[in-house]
């Protein structure tokens, strides 16, 4: 079905109507009816991270699409679709319609859950039914072998998934909403039991520039047999690197703040996120922060600069991606780095001119015959 020209209008005038601060999940069934309706999060999925409405009733919601350009809304929804409030997915405009690739869910500090059942209503691009299937996750976010189940959503109304007879959505830490054809979806009513307290509350964490390092700063409401903080850097995202570690407070029932200093980030884009560990070998995962440092300059070396042994010597001030560049502009090899004298060996390249750049500094040098 297209989005009736009336909700339009409503979606549009509540386009930035801030977000309910919501608690964490229980056990039972959240309907979603004590968060004000409104739109949480509006913006272009068609990246890799797409866009996330967060602590909405205690979930945290993303929806991601191959489409690039069209706005994609994440809306609270007190709407007339069956029992009425639920989360919307959707696109501003009714003409354009991307195909979905995916919704996750999961709890907003991290906690594992048993899902019982989950509601869904859902149109594909022809406007009717869709089929679609529902995927437990792990605390990393991928599949649970055997949790998955698949049904027809219905257009007109929600269709109730009941998974409590698979064992395998016992435990689980998120759900993924996937299809083959879907433009709009609906979602409520989201059964839950054994929902599983975590010993840390997050409060806040927080990167930013210092001179040519990043400081990170985060915080916690409560703890409870904590052990340390593992910190994480990337250059993507996707790709995640431990950079160091601080020890955590063990039992806290006041706010306690941390600090790190990252004195080798990247030129560009760096991603920051935590990992909490407890004395049972229990491990959570903060949010994901991100800051750009730009291109910035900084000095590197390289010697020899004709290399007859095939062993390129590169030296670093800091961690950085370095690329090398045939004589043509072709690129022949790219590699992080960290700090210090790093050995590059070229024995695969022919001989010739090439380039090795890191930032936006480039340095020539030759491979002789």
């Amino acid at each position: 079905m297209s989005m009736p020209k009336f909700y339009l209008l409503i979606s549009l005038c509540l386009f930035f109507t801030s977000a309910a601060n919501a608690g964490t999940p229980v056990n039972g069934t959240t309907a979603f009816n004590s968060v004000s309706a409104g739109v949480k999060a509006s913006g272009n999925a068609g990246t890799g991270s797409g866009i996330t409405a967060a602590n909405v009733e205690g979930f945290n919601f993303k929806l991601n699409t191959t489409a690039s350009g069209p706005v994609m809304v994440i809306e609270v929804w007190d709407g007339a679709v069956s029992s009425g409030n639920g989360v919307a997915f959707y696109e501003s405009t009714s003409s354009i319609n991307p195909l979905f690739s995916g919704i996750t869910i999961t709890a907003n500090d991290g906690s594992k859950f048993d899902l019982t059942s989950i509601g869904i209503n859902a149109q594909s691009s022809g406007g009717g039914n869709t089929t679609v299937t529902i995927t437990g996750l792990n605390s990393s976010g991928t599949a649970v072998s055997g949790a998955t189940a698949t049904a027809v959503a219905s257009v007109s109304a929600l269709t109730n998934f009941n998974v409590s007879g698979n064992a395998a959505f016992k435990g689980i830490y998120g759900i993924k909403i996937t299809c083959a054809d879907i433009v709009y979806a609906f979602i409520d009513n989201i059964a839950l039991v054994n929902v599983t307290t975590l010993p840390l509350t997050w409060l806040d964490f927080s990167a930013k520039k210092q001179d040519n390092n990043v400081a990170l700063k985060w915080s916690t409401a409560s703890e409870q047999g904590t052990t340390n903080f593992i910190v994480q850097h990337s250059a993507n995202g996707i790709d995640w690197d431990k950079t160091g570690t601080t020890p955590a407070a063990g039992n806290s029932s006041i706010n306690k703040y941390y600090s790190y200093m990252d004195v080798s980030p990247f030129s560009g884009a760096n991603y920051y996120r935590l990992i909490q560990q407890d004395v049972n070998g229990r491990q959570t995962y903060s949010k994901v922060v991100y800051i750009y440092l730009g291109d910035q300059l900084f000095h590197f070396s390289v010697y020899p600069t004709v290399v007859s042994d095939g062993v390129l010597n590169v030296k670093l001030e800091r961690k950085a991606i370095i690329q090398i560049f045939n004589s043509v502009g072709n690129k022949v090899l790219s590699k992080e780095l960290q700090p210090g004298i790093q050995q590059l060996k070229l024995g695969v390249l022919p001989a010739g001119v090439y380039r090795i750049k890191a930032a936006t500094e480039t340095i020539s040098f030759i491979i002789p015959q």
